[in-house]
């Protein structure tokens, strides 16, 4: 398959990385699929997923929650 460009808008870096990283994850879960032995690859697979989602979702929250934060500091100025 050809790649395909897409143009996406984020509102900070820690947003740009967090896409990046998504997208580099999506990347390596294609490649172990192809890597993983025969009759093993949705145990590698789903290793991979739990193992590093946990890693990207705490990520996200930290995102939220550090926005949230900010959100509420800024008000507490006014």
């Amino acid at each position: 398959m050809s790649p395909i460009r897409i143009i996406l808008e984020v509102s900070s870096p820690e947003e740009e990385a967090l896409v990046r990283q998504h997208h580099a994850f999506l990347q390596e879960m294609s490649e172990l699929a192809l890597k993983a032995p025969s009759g093993h690859v949705i145990d590698v697979c789903e290793e991979a997923v739990l193992e590093k989602g946990q890693e990207h979702n705490r990520r996200i929250l930290e995102q939220a929650v550090q926005k949230r934060i900010e959100s509420l500091e800024k008000k507490r100025l006014r």
